[in-house]
């Protein structure tokens, strides 16, 4: 998902947010300043702050970075960020924003394999649900694979087709993904009878792979 697209939550007590609670309800989220460091790496928050501990001390705090498509959709991904010995919190890995909202989660741990992130429609569309099912779908079968891995003929082609059905979705959230919505492909036809159907093929095909 092109991070773009997504903005730190600008409201905390933001009933959109109760989601948060599922993941951990023994801690409160915050804002965090974001401050790179020097030869830190976009999307390797991991290991971005283990540099960071020896150059500097402190250590690293595993949680989760909240995210909001304001009226779409809300995510958490599992990040690190790091803490000072002094009790000072900074998010070291580079992005666009400036701050952002986030959720201690000493339950949570990395091994090295990605963790699907944890998403939450905020409108209840057929739109919305079919994203937020492409994005778990992705994960079942390219989560556990390290970054770089060549796919094979059959991996790129259901990847082909969940990117396309992720773009396609990805242009009525901006002008709201209301129920009984054109399709965004301009065919003129309503979404539920027209690409949602190959949405869903490719869902399925993509669920049965993964087992």
């Amino acid at each position: 998902m092109p991070r773009d697209l997504l903005t730190t939550p600008a409201d905390i007590s933001s009933e959109s947010l109760s989601f948060i609670k599922t993941i951990n309800a023994e801690f409160e989220p915050f804002y965090i300043n974001v401050k790179p460091g020097a030869g830190s790496v976009p999307n390797e928050c991991f290991s971005n702050v283990d540099d960071y501990v020896t150059q500097h001390g402190g250590q690293k705090v595993i949680g989760w970075q909240i995210w909001e498509w304001p009226g779409i959709f809300a995510e958490a991904e599992l990040h690190a960020v790091w803490k000072s010995a002094e009790g000072e919190y900074l998010d070291v890995t580079p992005k666009a924003e400036s701050k952002i909202l986030f959720l201690p989660d000493p339950k949570s741990s990395f091994t090295g394999s990605r963790v699907n992130n944890v998403r939450v429609a905020l409108l209840e569309t057929e739109m919305v649900s079919d994203f937020i099912a492409i994005g778990d779908a992705k994960h079942a079968i390219f989560g556990s694979l390290p970054n770089g891995t060549a796919l094979e003929f059959w991996q790129q082609g259901i990847m082909k087709r969940l990117d396309a059905g992720t773009a396609l979705l990805m242009t009525s959230f901006p002008k709201g993904a209301k129920p009984n919505k054109a399709c965004p492909c301009k065919s003129g036809m309503k979404y539920q009878d027209c690409h949602r159907l190959e949405i869903k093929r490719t869902i399925e095909i993509a669920r049965k792979v993964s087992e």
